[in-house]
């Protein structure tokens, strides 16, 4: 079994708590990159950070990371978007707004005003 078991990467707290801390103490909070998806003028250094952090999931996890799976969850903590349709999405959102929230990548300014979702959900 791996360190982080059989639950999966993303749902444990720690795989996120790691992400946010280390892109805070490598690039600092979200509000001072000047960029919406990078760190202005540290894009090849972000792209190399993404790859490195999937690695290291992957060795964690015992299951393939990709660097693009890295960026996604980053996305669902940057959002500005109100509306979701799947109760994975809004899972997503919620426990990627706390990682990023606790560790200082993001304020209470960077959240949404409001979140929808369907009722079905």
């Amino acid at each position: 079994m791996t360190m982080l078991g059989k639950i999966g990467k993303w749902k444990q707290v720690f795989g996120r708590s790691l992400l946010y801390a280390q892109l805070v103490e490598r690039f600092g909070a979200y509000q001072t990159w000047g960029h919406k998806a990078y760190p202005k003028g540290k894009r090849e250094e972000y792209e190399i950070f993404l790859y490195d952090f999937a690695s290291v999931m992957t060795i964690l996890s015992g299951d393939a990371t990709t660097s693009e799976a890295v960026r996604m969850q980053i996305r669902y903590a940057i959002t500005t978007q109100e509306y979701f349709k799947t109760s994975a999405v809004v899972y997503n959102h919620i426990v990627n707004f706390m990682a990023a929230y606790v560790s200082g990548f993001i304020t209470n300014k960077d959240f949404p005003d409001t979140i929808l979702m369907d009722k079905e959900l």
